[in-house]
């Protein structure tokens, strides 16, 4: 009798160290401990890689699996359009190529003559342990009912309490810059205007260059890293589009030999005005880039020395 009341006595201490040690989160509740999340979500983007909408994915207690997906936006037309299930989680705008073959085809999603769409459906055709396999997967949204359409909005499934991956800026010696054109900048695969568009990025949008401007067709191109809902997209941008893009070195075209007896001054830009940041020796062999530019009636040439750019008259060099 005297333990059954020590066992009582005991109750209301036992009870505040474990609300303690809840809240300093040295003892998990039970619903923590038991974490199978049933429910998988994906950020379905377009074409152009803008964010249009979502789509759930609900295990059910019967093994079927219920697909919720609202999206709005689209190219308003109405009608019905072909739903699947891509092989590989990825989805990378605007061919969507990379989602692999179709696994899994769902009964066709009808859009509204607005451009968007409430779609619920229980089904059987997949199941969670398809959807997170080894290559995760993909919902695909085509233009019709025809696989030959061609995919217009794809989503990369994922848990829902898993956070997506986080959009990490690179590491790159430059910093991250903004986009300026008013109407959007195509994010291409290549340096060039007949490469691919990857997306369009937004006016504003913030982006982050990975290395130093490549020229192509007259214009300077920047590859550039950006984030769309957890996801990396890498491509080429016209630099002039971009709020501080990284400026290119001038390419060295071959070497000059100072032959001022008294020694060049070089300066930080073409004319007498600018500062003077060195002065080298007769016989100072300097990188040449064919870069002129006539100023305080003196020819001036831009010269690199050991990775430095800077401004020469050009009378007091000779080609090496």
């Amino acid at each position: 009798m005297s333990a059954v009341r020590l066992l009582s006595a005991r109750k209301p201490i036992i009870l505040a160290l474990t609300l303690a040690a809840l809240l300093l989160g040295l003892v998990l509740p039970p619903a923590a401990l038991a974490a199978p999340a049933n429910v998988l979500t994906a950020t379905i983007v377009n074409v152009n890689g803008v964010v249009m909408g979502t789509a759930t994915f609900t295990q059910e207690a019967t093994g079927e699996v219920t697909v919720a997906v609202q999206v709005s936006g689209f190219n308003p037309q109405g009608g019905d359009r072909r739903l699947a299930i891509g092989e590989i989680g990825q989805c990378c705008p605007p061919s969507f190529n990379c989602s692999g073959a179709e696994v899994a085809v769902l009964p066709n999603i009808q859009f509204f003559p607005d451009g968007s769409a409430n779609y619920r459906v229980t089904t059987n055709v997949i199941t969670f342990n398809r959807l997170l396999d080894n290559t995760g997967s993909s919902v695909l949204i085509y233009a019709d009912t025809s696989k030959a359409s061609g995919i217009i909005g794809c989503g990369v499934i994922a848990p829902a309490k898993v956070a997506p991956p986080p959009s990490t800026p690179p590491p790159s010696q430059f910093p991250p810059t903004t986009v300026t054109a008013s109407l959007g900048l195509r994010l291409r695969k290549s340096p060039s205007l007949t490469g691919a568009v990857i997306l369009t990025l937004r006016p504003g949008e913030t982006v982050y260059p990975l290395a130093t401007p490549v020229v192509n067709q007259g214009i300077s191109w920047t590859l550039l890293r950006v984030f769309r809902g957890g996801v990396a997209f890498d491509g080429y941008a016209a630099s002039a589009y971009l709020g501080n893009a990284p400026t290119p070195p001038p390419a060295t075209t071959g070497t000059l030999v100072v032959t001022a007896s008294a020694g060049l001054r070089l300066r930080s830009g073409p004319g007498l005005s600018f500062a003077i940041k060195r002065i080298v020796p007769q016989g100072t062999i300097l990188g040449a880039t064919g870069i002129d530019q006539t100023a305080d009636g003196i020819v001036w040439t831009k010269v690199s020395i050991n990775g430095t750019f800077l401004w020469a008259a050009k009378q007091y060099l000779r080609a090496q």
